[in-house]
Formats: C-alpha cells, structure tokens, sequence
C-alpha cells in the first residue's frame, strides 16, 4: 500500500525539525564553550593586572576627603567598580555558565552606586557601604576624563534609576546595537556601564559581546582609563 502523501509531507518535515533543533542546538552549545573558553582567558589576563595595582581601602561615606590618606577609596563620578564575585556558588564551578564577575557605576553624588544585581533584580541605586558589604573584593577602574566619567555617571541614573530604564529586568543579550538596546525591556550589569560611556561620554568602548565585566579592567588603558586600585584583596 501506498503511503499517503500527507503522511509522507509529515514525516520528512518531522525529520527536518529534528536535524534544525540539533544544527542549532549544537551551534549553541559550540558557542557557550567558545564563550566559556574566552572568559576563562580574560580571568587569567585579569589576575596578572591585579598583581600589579596597588592595594586601597574604603572607610565608609561618613570619611571627608581632607581625611583620606593615598591607599584610601576617594569616589568619583562614573567610577566602574568591578568585583569578581559571581552569581556561581559551587566551590569548583563546575556548575558555573553565563558571565563570572559583576560591575557598577558610581553615580554623580558619588557616594551611591547604579547596578542590577542579578535575575529577578530590576536596575537600582545602593550606597557605597551596601556595596562594599555585598562584594568586599572590589576593583576601581578609573577615566582619565573627568568629564566624560561624569557625564557617563548622569546618564546611568537618569535613565535606570529614574528614566525608561527603571523597570528593565535582568538578562544576558547579544547585541552589538546599543540605540537597539534602549528598545529592550531587559539589561544586564555590564551593559549598563558600556551604555553610559557610550550614551552619556560619546565613548563606544571596544567589548567582546556579550560584555564581561571583567573586561572593563582588562581593557582599561583601550579605553583612556586605569585600573586605579584593589579593595579587599
């Protein structure tokens, strides 16, 4: 007996669903490793610049300027703080996916902080002493324009804490548009920060995507910045 035509139409088209689902799949999962394998380079990149940074420290709010010494945490205005702590809580990290490390960006009253935490999170403002408590291991990455850092700083708050982008929900995009960005309804830490230089400072800072924090240290000096000091180490 014959098989029916519709029958046959089925079968083939079932067939070519199940070699796209595993074309893609396996694209997908090649690309992860791909990312994986990189981040893991830039970790190694980033450990040999933190040798070399010297050692500061971060007295709370409350401290004046007239009272700092040179090792002390003198916040600035478009500051990029960068920690390696991670959303990963297995001790090898064998269960460890996505982006390692977190970053925020110091806002123009500079004793606060604009940053989305983590899924679930929406984008927020936290004090200084909030984030130094929630990541004690912290790296300052510093412009050498002030101007241009504190423009980027504006920029964050207006629009994540205040503006349109109050309400974005967190999660990992790849997309090298950053006006096509503004469109979604979600972002992530790293994107915050590369938004800010590039909306507030004109400054399209040259990233992998998508960005890892990590990155904001390791491309410091592309970047007319400098990794100014470690806290916590």
């Amino acid at each position: 007996m014959k098989r029916p035509l519709k029958t046959t139409m089925l079968f083939f088209t079932t067939l070519i669903l199940i070699f796209a689902f595993n074309v893609s799949t396996s694209l997908a999962n090649a690309q992860e490793d791909e990312y994986l394998l990189e981040q893991e380079k830039q970790e190694k990149i980033f450990q040999e610049i933190i040798e070399s940074v010297p050692n500061g420290t971060y007295s709370g709010n409350d401290i004046t300027t007239n009272a700092l010494d040179a090792s002390s945490y003198n916040p600035q205005a478009g500051d990029i703080l960068y920690t390696p702590s991670t959303q990963c809580k297995d001790e090898n990290r064998e269960t460890c996916k996505g982006i390692t490390g977190h970053v925020g960006i110091v806002n123009p009253s500079t004793g606060t902080v604009t940053h989305i935490q983590a899924p679930g999170y929406l984008p927020k403002s936290i004090s200084l002493n909030s984030w130094f408590t929630k990541y004690p291991k912290t790296v300052v990455v510093r412009h050498k324009n002030s101007t241009k850092a504190s423009n980027a700083a504006k920029w964050a708050f207006d629009y994540y804490i205040w503006g349109d982008g109050a309400e974005k929900t967190y999660k990992v995009t790849i997309d090298q548009d950053l006006t096509k960005t503004l469109s979604l309804n979600t972002t992530y830490c790293s994107l915050i920060v590369w938004q800010a230089y590039y909306f507030g400072a004109g400054q399209k800072l040259s990233l992998n995507i998508p960005v890892m924090p990590v990155l904001f240290v390791n491309y410091a000096p592309y970047h007319d910045m400098y990794v100014q000091m470690k806290i916590g180490y």
